[in-house]
């Protein structure tokens, strides 16, 4: 889908960075809007265990962030219809654990 101007609306995200991983499989990526996907890749955002979506506190600290961010805490994400290709548990996890901002 593009916008008038002809810019798309979603993005590829990885879950593990390429860099780290080089693994482009369906279960370490996510179709995001780009404020999401960048959130996502500053830690400012991540999915839980129950796919559900966590914003980082340091959200809430911080003016700049954009604050309507936190009205998708707990929402739970879109997942395709065959379980085969919902992001892998393993990734979201090295995710929460190495790039999510929890303070």
């Amino acid at each position: 889908m593009l916008t008038p101007e002809g810019h798309t609306i979603v993005e590829a995200a990885h879950i593990v960075p390429w860099k780290e991983s080089h693994d482009d499989q369906p279960q370490n990526g996510m179709a995001l809007c780009r404020l999401c996907h960048w959130s996502f890749d500053e830690g400012l955002m991540s999915v839980g265990k129950e796919y559900e979506v966590l914003i980082s506190p340091a959200v809430r600290q911080n003016n700049n962030f954009p604050g309507h961010m936190e009205t998708l805490t707990g929402r739970g994400i879109f997942t395709p219809q065959k379980s085969d290709y919902w992001p892998d548990q393993k990734n979201l996890g090295a995710h929460r654990s190495e790039t999510f901002r929890k303070r």
